[in-house]
C-alpha cells in the first residue's frame, strides 16, 4: 500500500538513497517471490544477488540539482529536489533510477536505467536529474560508464545529458537519428552534448560502424520525418540486452501500478484525495484511502488531462477540480496492464501508423524478450513479444486496441482533429 512505513521512511529520511527491488505484477508484498522468478528465468551464473549496497545520502543538498535547459515540470528553470530509488531489476546486470517528475500537484515517476556489459563498462541510458545521490547510486553499482545514451529528443530525456557527461566526461555520448531540441532547436553542442555516434539499426551506428556495446546490446529505432504532421520528427531508440533478454524503451508502453510507488510524495496524494476542493478539508487526512484516491486521479490527470468524472472547482485553481462517483473505477480499467500512452496514441503515433508498427514488428521478430523496461511507471513489465505487439493493434486496420473511456479522450480526440484539419493529418492504418 501507498502508506507502508517503508516508504514513507524512504522518501522522509536524508539518510539513505533507498533501493527498491518490485516485482511489476504482484505490487511491493510480493517482491521476493517476484526477484527469485527473475532469477529462475537465468542462467545460473546470474543468479540472485543481494541488493547492492548504495550510499547513504551525507543532507538534504545531495538531492538538488540546477536545472538551466527550461524543461515543462518542477523546478521548470533554477534548482530543485529530487529523491531518487535505485532498484536492480536484473541481478548484477540492469539497474533503475527513478525519480518524481512533477507538474504542480500531479507527478509521475521517471527513470533511468545502467547496463553493466559483459566486459564490466556501464551504459547509461536517459539519465534523470544530476543529483549528487543519483550519480552515488550509479557508481554503486561498480564498473566505469563508459556510454550514455538518450534514446529520444522529449525534453524530460534529454535534458541532463549534458550533466551526466559533466560527472563522467569519458564516456562516449549517443544519440537518436533526426535530434532535436525542444522548444528551440539548437546544435548539441551548444548545450554541453558531444555526441560521438548516433543510434542505427541492429549492432550498427547510422554511420555503419559496428556500435561498441554490440556483444551485448541490440537496436531497434523508430525514427522519420513527418512533413504532414509538421516540422518534429518522431524518435525513439529501443535496446535489446541480449544476457537478460529485457527491452529497454522510454515512452512506446508503460504500465501505471495500482498503489502510488514509493518516489511520489504523500503530501501531492493527500492534495488530490479531496473530492469538492473548497469543503473537504485539503489536504485530506492521511490515509490508505486517501492515498489511492489521489494516485488515481494524479494518474487519470497525467493520462488524459480532461478525464471524464471530473470538472473545474469552485475555487479557480486549475489544479482544484470535483470529481464525482466512478473515477475510481476509470482508474482500475488503466492500471495494473501495459498499453501505450493517450497522448502519444492520439496526437504522435497516429500520425504515421506503418512507420510506428513496422518498428514493433522489428522489434518482436528480432527479440525474444521476457520484460520490458520503460521510462515510466511500472518496471519491470513482464509480457511477451506478442502482448507487447498488441499494444499497438488501435494502429492496425481491423483491430481493436486497448479501450479507452470516450469521455476521456475527449480532449485528446478533438486535439487530433484540429491538427488534422490544420495540416497535420493522421496518415492510414498499418
Amino acid at each position: 500500500p501507498a502508506g507502508d512505513a517503508g516508504g514513507a521512511d524512504a522518501r522522509e529520511q536524508e539518510g539513505a538513497g533507498a533501493v527498491r527491488a518490485e516485482g511489476s505484477a504482484r505490487g511491493r508484498r510480493g517482491v521476493l517471490s517476484a526477484a527469485l522468478a527473475a532469477a529462475a528465468a537465468l542462467s545460473p551464473a546470474r543468479a540472485l544477488a543481494a541488493p547492492g549496497d548504495f550510499p547513504p545520502i551525507a543532507d538534504a543538498k545531495d538531492r538538488e540539482f540546477f536545472s538551466a535547459f527550461p524543461p515543462f515540470y518542477e523546478p521548470y528553470f533554477g534548482v530543485g529536489s529530487r529523491a531518487t530509488i535505485a532498484t536492480e531489476l536484473v541481478p548484477e546486470r540492469i539497474w533503475s533510477f527513478e525519480q518524481e517528475q512533477t507538474i504542480g500537484p500531479t507527478s509521475c515517476t521517471i527513470r533511468s536505467v545502467a547496463v553493466r556489459l559483459s566486459d564490466g563498462a556501464v551504459l547509461l541510458y536517459n539519465p534523470v536529474a544530476p543529483t549528487k545521490e543519483f550519480f552515488g547510486q550509479v557508481d554503486a553499482i561498480g564498473g566505469e560508464v563508459k556510454y550514455i545514451v538518450c534514446g529520444t529528443y522529449a525534453i524530460e530525456h534529454f535534458t541532463f545529458m549534458s550533466d551526466a557527461h559533466k560527472r563522467y566526461p569519458s564516456a562516449q555520448v549517443y544519440v537518436t537519428p533526426k535530434k532535436k531540441t525542444i522548444p528551440i532547436d539548437l546544435p548539441l553542442s551548444l548545450l554541453g552534448v558531444p555526441v560521438d555516434g548516433v543510434l542505427g539499426e541492429g549492432d550498427r551506428l547510422e554511420d555503419g560502424s559496428r556500435a561498441p556495446w554490440a556483444d551485448d546490446l541490440d537496436c531497434a529505432v523508430l525514427a522519420y520525418d513527418n512533413p504532414e504532421a509538421g516540422a518534429v520528427p518522431i524518435v525513439e531508440a529501443a535496446l535489446y540486452d541480449k544476457v537478460s533478454k529485457s527491452l529497454i524503451i522510454t515512452d512506446a508502453i508503460e504500465k501505471v501500478p495500482g498503489d502510488a510507488p514509493d518516489i511520489i510524495r504523500p503530501e501531492l496524494l493527500l492534495t488530490l484525495a479531496p473530492d469538492v476542493p473548497g469543503v473537504d478539508a485539503s489536504p485530506a487526512p492521511d490515509t490508505e484511502l486517501n492515498r489511492r484516491k489521489g494516485w488515481a486521479k494524479m494518474s487519470l490527470l497525467v493520462q488524459f488531462f480532461q478525464p471524464d468524472k471530473s470538472k473545474p472547482g469552485s475555487t479557480g485553481n486549475a489544479f482544484e477540480l470535483e470529481w464525482s462517483d466512478g473515477y475510481l473505477d476509470d482508474f482500475a480499467a488503466i492500471s495494473d496492464t501495459a498499453f501505450v500512452a493517450p497522448i502519444l496514441r492520439y496526437l504522435v503515433y497516429s500520425k504515421n501508423p506503418a512507420a510506428v508498427v513496422g518498428w514493433v514488428d522489428r522489434i518482436v521478430d528480432r527479440y525474444p524478450f521476457e520484460r520490458v523496461i520503460p521510462a515510466h511507471y511500472t518496471a519491470p513489465i513482464d509480457i511477451t513479444p506478442q502482448e507487447f505487439s498488441a499494444c499497438f493493434d488501435f494502429l492496425r486496420a481491423g483491430k481493436e486496441g486497448f479501450p479507452l473511456a470516450e469521455k476521456s479522450t475527449k480532449l485528446l480526440r478533438d486535439g487530433d482533429k484540429f491538427l488534422s484539419e490544420n495540416g497535420q493529418p493522421d496518415l492510414p492504418l498499418a
